[in-house]
């Protein structure tokens, strides 16, 4: 069985997934700096982090396309600038480093 967030299939980064929802229907989502998370899911062996870090980054772009499909519609009646300069510059992390990486082979 798969997890899903609200109705919607996610196997990892069911947090992300769960603050673009919110995000989404016009609500604000918040950092909480003193949070504390206990989980008994966590890896165990060191063999384990390149797979769970494959998952966050793909979670991330599925995240950051998601993202951008409402990102410039009117979903929330204030506090939207902020919100979209900083997701703009997040979303642009899936593009820049492959243009500079590209850009450098075109130098030569």
């Amino acid at each position: 069985m798969k997890p899903d967030v609200l109705g919607v299939p996610c196997l990892t980064g069911e947090d992300r997934s769960m603050t673009n929802l919110i995000c989404a229907q016009g609500y604000h989502s918040f950092f909480q700096s003193t949070s504390v998370v206990w989980s008994r899911d966590a890896f165990n062996v060191i063999a384990e982090w390149p797979k769970c870090s494959c998952g966050w980054a793909r979670s991330n772009i599925r995240e950051n396309c998601r993202l951008l499909g409402y990102l410039f519609k009117p979903f929330r009646d204030r506090l939207s600038l902020g919100f979209r300069i900083n997701s703009v510059i997040i979303a642009s992390t899936l593009v820049v480093p492959y243009y500079f990486i590209a850009h450098s082979f075109t130098c030569f």
